[in-house]
């Protein structure tokens, strides 16, 4: 049995002025109404050498709903359902046997009801940690109205105090990824000079490329940083980092595919470009509406896996297959050599940067945040590098049709 208690929120362990640097546990609230039970959150609590012997903490504050119980169980929800359902001849009072930790909230003592709310606070012990569980209000044969807030702590240093399993790292990861925007910015202004020389519509561009992306990243860190002290963070923030990320990808998108645009027909080109990045941009931006509703998840791909990304997702696979297409039309006017392979190198590059985000979706569904965030963020980085190269020394020249007759083709 894990040692619990009710206290006055003001009396919450842990809330002293002893701890200089303390952070709030990651903090959740809700207002749900549900059939059955209700889901209060997941959490996952770290195991690890500097957290061995240290038990997690999770605290509940909660609109008292009699004859309701607190489980703890490593079912997800839709094993939940099938429970309530009555699939395979379970019950919803089945659950309970599969709880890892119950408690009723019908013994709560007198004294602890002055408000219509109770706080509630349990300990984590070493045998839970490391697992994926699941915080559930369970009321059988009920419609329940939860309001709610839960708070999860693991005891330990603000870095890694409220983030769950599988959230721990990413102020790093994020933090190198500021450092290197921060130096790879003298590198572009010292490119600069080559890039005035540019084509005047990628040239700028590429500059809001590099603006939107430098931002994305930046409000994120601040986001996350703000979440390791009070569980919170920005969300406002996380929102407007998601924005930016997905114009950023929009331009680099429309970049990729002027070039690859391989057409003497310049009025055609710029046609077949705006058809095609607003195609895209559309597409992108109904999934950010549903991924922007994640907002207290960490993870800023948390939809990418569901049906909702699926056709921008497949629409960049059709975006791959047109530059490939304008690609081998291109190489019909060329001599094999140097220029040659160079137009496949860039094809290649350039594809495997669109194809990157199909190959996720259909073959890494079960990817950590840590990887997922390292994946799409450094593949952008990568081609953004490469794009400033191609744009500054005016490679994409080599991409231009010659012969009007391939337009024919």
């Amino acid at each position: 049995m894990w040692p619990h208690r009710f206290i006055p929120p003001s009396r919450i362990k842990g809330r002293t002025k002893a701890s200089r640097l303390y952070a709030e546990g990651k903090v959740i609230y809700g207002l749900k109404e549900d059939k059955d039970f209700s889901v209060y959150a997941h959490f996952c609590y770290s195991r690890g050498r500097w957290e061995k012997g240290k038990k997690g903490v999770f605290i509940v504050t909660n609109f008292y709903i009699p004859n309701a119980k607190l489980l703890i169980l490593e079912q997800t929800e839709q094993e939940m359902h099938s429970y309530v359902d009555g699939k395979n001849g379970n019950t919803c009072a089945d659950l309970e046997k599969k709880a890892l930790f119950l408690h009723p909230f019908d013994d709560i003592p007198p004294g602890d009801l002055k408000d219509s709310y109770f706080v509630y606070e349990g300990d984590v012990g070493d045998h839970l940690k490391g697992t994926q569980l699941s915080f559930v209000l369970l009321a059988c044969g009920r419609q329940v109205k939860n309001a709610y807030k839960i708070e999860f702590r693991n005891n330990t240093h603000f870095l890694r105090n409220h983030f769950s399993c599988e959230e721990q790292g990413l102020i790093e990861i994020h933090l190198l990824l500021v450092v290197i925007l921060g130096v790879l910015s003298l590198a572009y202004r010292a490119k600069q000079e080559s890039l005035s020389r540019a084509h005047g519509a990628l040239k700028e561009a590429l500059h809001m490329a590099v603006i939107f992306f430098a931002l994305s990243n930046i409000c994120y860190l601040i986001h996350i940083f703000s979440f390791a002290f009070n569980g919170i963070g920005f969300t406002s923030l996380k929102v407007f980092s998601q924005i930016n990320e997905s114009i950023y990808d929009c331009l680099m998108l429309t970049i990729i595919f002027y070039i690859m645009g391989c057409t003497i027909d310049k009025e055609k080109r710029r046609e077949d470009t705006f058809r095609t990045s607003l195609t895209y941009g559309v597409l992108k931006f109904l999934y950010l509406l549903v991924e922007m509703q994640n907002q207290q998840e960490l993870n800023l791909y948390a939809s990418l896996h569901s049906v909702v990304a699926l056709p921008f997702v497949a629409y960049r696979v059709v975006t791959a297959a047109m530059i490939y297409r304008n690609c081998k039309r291109l190489l019909m006017e060329k001599t094999p050599g140097e220029e040659t392979f160079f137009i496949l190198l860039q094809m290649f590059l350039y594809n495997l940067w669109i194809l990157a985000i199909p190959a996720y979706y259909l073959l890494m569904s079960q990817a950590s945040v840590h990887f997922t965030h390292l994946y799409v963020h450094f593949s952008n980085l990568l081609i953004l590098i490469y794009l400033v190269h191609v744009v500054s020394e005016k490679k994409y020249e080599a991409m231009e049709s010659r012969h009007p007759y391939l337009d024919m083709k």
